[in-house]
């Protein structure tokens, strides 16, 4: 009794009537946020994180399909390029031109970054904050105690990458915003309080 019905739900006819659905809807919406995982490769070894038991080949985003997604997408009145997923972004040794891509060729779109800053050194902040970004997210999960534990890292190299930033960005008056993103877990509720302070 139920292969009738599954044929028909399998089949073109219904196949049809549901994509003019879906076409209809989607007429009145666009997407504003454009989110491109340029690297599914990262350094870090969260706790938290899937990525150890990631099945996909970790690679780095070629310049080329880069730009070829975006002019795809330029279709659509975006507003934001979010450069994150399921790795580092820092790690693509292309990620400057791939910025300067947007900047030149689509000014009006904000370029932001979500990083663990491990990577992040003086001569990287320096080719960052010569960009147009707008905001860079600083995934710190952890201080002292407890950051090598749950990320896998070294906390004071990127505490001082971080502050070298921050104080690079007030010198040159650069307006991106960076804000700090923490999850708060078992090892480091005690402690979020004091890391927010």
């Amino acid at each position: 009794t139920r292969k009738p019905f599954l044929s028909l739900v399998n089949g073109q006819f219904y196949s049809s009537m549901y994509q003019k659905k879906i076409n209809k809807k989607s007429k009145n919406w666009t997407p504003k946020i454009l989110r491109i995982e340029n690297t599914n490769i990262c350094n870090a070894k969260c706790v938290m994180c899937p990525h150890t038991i990631m099945k996909r080949k970790q690679k780095v985003m070629s310049v080329g399909d880069f730009k070829k997604i975006l002019d795809n997408s330029a279709m659509y009145d975006l507003k934001r390029i979010t450069m994150s997923g399921f790795g580092e972004p820092l790690i693509d040794k292309g990620i400057i031109e791939k910025i300067k891509y947007v900047n030149e060729k689509y000014p009006k779109l904000k370029v932001d970054i979500f990083t663990n800053a491990s990577l992040l050194n003086k001569e990287l902040t320096e080719e960052l904050l010569k960009l147009k970004l707008g905001r860079v997210t600083f995934s710190i999960n952890g201080d002292e105690k407890n950051y090598k534990k749950i990320m896998g890292l070294d906390y004071n190299k990127t505490r001082e990458n971080v502050l070298y930033f921050l104080k690079r960005k007030k010198e040159l008056k650069n307006p991106v915003l960076a804000n700090v993103s923490s999850m708060l877990l078992k090892d480091n509720e005690k402690e979020a309080e004091e890391f927010i302070r």
